[in-house]
């Protein structure tokens, strides 16, 4: 029944959608897979989720390595519903949950790095997220929040939430001291959550593409001139160190125009010799999108039909404001 109600699902929305639009290249953003439900990141899917949307995409979609489609899609050779997968940050569930997912499937993806953290560090969101799991009540007289008392799930979560937000946009100097006051405050041992060299070669190897994500994983936009180009270029060419080839892709960290990059880091990453760059500005990308700007979207969805009707559903209200 409920592949019948798929059959149904696509050819009903295909047919309304007009006929002569050109090619659409959909981009795919996670960060993590995991084995069960986090409670502190609950929009992460879960292996079987994620099983369920890569299943889909393979039946429905035309799967495709990004450097590929990018190229097909400037010379007007993108194959029709055409779809990339990408995975942002590094994150060790990438190789050891959604890697054989994607392996079992024949599925191309993208894994955007940024390299600062593949020594065992954790990226500073997630030391935050970590230090509010582990404790019950939290100082944040560093941000002037008082004494925070965090007893259950949903307050974990919430409270962490407001902090990651309060402080994203703010100088790393400064955000570094406001992370450290708050991690101080927990003694127990914080979880390593990030892939190594090794994991990120295996990646390489087994032909995934891996493409660069800064060093530290900074707003570039709040960052001077020659900050924002060493960022970029050091995480390149550490990538292509560990990986030994040339690394031709880019992920703007957050990823939103004006706010988290600007034209300056668009050119700066052009300059650097990448080819592509990917934003998380929603929407499908068509020949005449800058490929140093591409847009991608999360898939929220849990549920499977829901998941096949938002990505279908995209493409339909892209072309509708063309």
């Amino acid at each position: 029944m409920r592949e019948l109600i798929e059959k149904c699902l696509v050819s009903s929305i295909r047919l309304i959608q007009p006929s002569s639009r050109q090619a659409s290249l959909y981009i795919l953003i996670y960060h993590s897979v995991f084995e069960q439900r986090d409670f502190m990141r609950p929009n992460e899917p879960t292996r079987d989720e994620f099983r369920d949307q890569m299943q889909l995409i393979k039946k429905y979609f035309n799967p495709v390595s990004l450097p590929k489609a990018i190229d097909m899609l400037a010379n007007g050779e993108l194959p029709a519903n055409s779809i990339a997968v990408t995975f942002d940050d590094g994150y060790m569930n990438n190789f050891t949950v959604a890697k054989p997912v994607l392996d079992e499937l024949g599925i191309p993806a993208t894994f955007y790095v940024s390299t600062a953290f593949s020594n065992g560090a954790m990226m500073w969101n997630d030391r935050v997220i970590e230090t509010f799991r582990a404790l019950d009540s939290i100082d944040l007289s560093s941000i002037g929040l008082g004494v925070v008392h965090t007893e259950g799930a949903d307050q974990k979560r919430s409270e962490a939430e407001k902090v990651i937000q309060r402080i994203k946009h703010k100088d790393y100097h400064d955000r570094e001291a406001i992370v450290r006051s708050i991690e101080e405050q927990c003694s127990r041992p914080q979880p390593s959550l990030m892939m190594s060299p090794r994991e990120i070669k295996a990646l390489h190897d087994a032909g995934y593409e891996v493409a660069g994500h800064t060093v530290t994983h900074p707003i570039l936009s709040v960052l001077d001139d020659q900050a924002a180009r060493e960022e970029i270029l050091q995480g390149k060419l550490a990538l292509e160190s560990i990986i030994g080839h040339e690394v031709v892709g880019f992920a703007y960290p957050n990823g939103r125009k004006a706010s988290d990059y600007t034209d300056r880091d668009v050119a700066l990453v052009t300059d650097l010799g990448f080819k592509y760059a990917v934003t998380t500005h929603w929407g499908c990308n068509r020949e005449r999108t800058n490929p140093y700007e591409l847009m991608r979207f999360t898939p929220w969805d849990r549920k499977p039909l829901r998941f096949l009707m938002r990505l279908l559903m995209t493409d339909k209200y892209y072309t509708a404001f063309e």
